[in-house]
């Protein structure tokens, strides 16, 4: 009688260890694949009582041949006694097997899921010579002092297709301002895309500040093309993401042209006329981009401390939301 309970039990043993064995490969081939989580839970949670089930049978079977030389009525009496112990001993072991398996999971989710706090995009914008640079520093600057982690970016970037955009606009290459325009829609579908763009960072939970995005295409390059051109293969560009915020610093244009003074190479755009035609085409693209982004314009012709208080502001706004 009681080697037959042997036997089954070593069976029931042999079968439990498989079970566990199996669910925890599949849910390391879960983990790995990136699967739904909740799948990876479930065959932890089957292995877990399966492997407990198995190691008590093996115990309670060792227990039953150990007691096979004493009298029934010992017996009976002993095995009642181990029964209790044995369904002690297995909420025990479910329970610290269980939450160390938990613990050993949340671990890996960390890692696998992305953060769910997701970073503020924020985008200057102005004519050059309107200080752009000061305050992005600036605003860099305060926001790092308050925890917030800054990653600060421009266009056009570092890419081979930035560095092609860059001898257009220093004047040692020629091309046509279409050219330029779909140069520069390259190079930003590059700047939201790459291994770590815009769309990456932002998903780690940084606050990306860039000088210069797309406002800065429909102005410079919308006065010599088609505006509606410009902004349609821009804002229609699923690869190119939409600030959260765009601070737009207005200085009039003689007052840029007083700042660059000091620039011994200026840039094709870097004349008053052409910064006159500049200025008046990014308040027409804010017109028409009124009801679907968020545009802040300061006016930057005062002193740097009253233009940072004001940009400040702004994205303290934004970053509170």
């Amino acid at each position: 009688m009681r080697q037959s309970t042997y036997l089954t039990m070593t069976l029931v043993f042999t079968i439990a260890t498989v079970t566990a064995l199996l669910c925890a490969i599949i849910c390391d081939a879960l983990n790995n694949s990136n699967r739904s989580i909740t799948f990876g839970c479930i065959a932890c949670a089957c292995s877990i009582p399966a492997f407990s089930c198995a190691s008590i049978l093996f115990q309670s079977s060792s227990k039953i041949m150990k007691k096979s030389e004493e009298d029934e009525e010992t017996t009976e009496d002993a095995e009642t006694v181990d029964s209790e112990e044995n369904n002690t001993t297995i909420t025990s072991r479910f329970s610290d097997l269980y939450f160390g398996f938990y613990h050993i999971h949340s671990a890996k989710s960390t890692i696998i899921m992305p953060n769910n706090i997701r970073g503020k995009f924020i985008v200057f914008e102005g004519l050059d010579g309107s200080g752009k640079g000061t305050q992005i520093s600036l605003l860099s600057k305060f926001l790092n002092e308050k925890g917030i982690s800054i990653y600060e970016t421009a266009e056009p970037t570092q890419s081979a297709t930035g560095g092609l955009i860059r001898d257009t606009l220093a004047g040692y290459q020629k091309r046509t301002a279409y050219e330029l325009a779909a140069l520069f829609l390259t190079d930003r579908i590059f700047h939201n895309t790459s291994a770590n763009g815009i769309k990456h960072l932002l998903d780690s939970g940084v606050t990306v500040i860039c000088d210069r995005y797309y406002y800065s295409s429909f102005a410079y390059q919308g006065i010599d093309t088609d505006l509606k051109w410009v902004m349609d293969m821009n804002l229609n560009c699923p690869e190119i993401l939409k600030p959260d915020l765009c601070i737009f610093l207005d200085v009039p244009t003689e007052q840029c042209d007083e700042r660059m003074g000091s620039r011994q190479n200026r840039e094709i755009f870097e004349n008053v006329d052409t910064l006159n035609k500049i200025r008046k085409r990014f308040f027409e693209v804010f017109d028409l981009l009124e009801n679907s982004e968020n545009i802040s314009i300061i006016n930057a012709s005062r002193s740097i401390d009253d233009v940072n208080r004001d940009v400040v502001s702004s994205a303290m706004e934004i970053l509170n939301k």
